[in-house]
């Protein structure tokens, strides 16, 4: 996962770390701790894809966040 372009399209859309957990439907530190991770668990698709679709992305986007290509 690209952290760093998560964080950088939340913060072009002025999404906090706070508002999508709440989207999502999980704590502000689980999300903290998914998007700081290297390695161990992420986000599952579900949660993905309701980030994607709250930030807009393309498909294109959301390989670029989501999957090492």
């Amino acid at each position: 996962m690209n952290n760093t372009l998560l964080r950088k399209l939340m913060r072009q859309r002025k999404i906090t770390q706070e508002q999508m957990a709440d989207r999502l439907g999980i704590d502000r530190s689980t999300f903290s701790r998914k998007i700081n991770t290297e390695t161990g668990k992420g986000f599952c698709l579900r949660e993905a894809s309701e980030i994607g679709h709250a930030l807009g992305l393309t498909p294109v986007q959301m390989a670029d966040v989501f999957f090492d290509l």
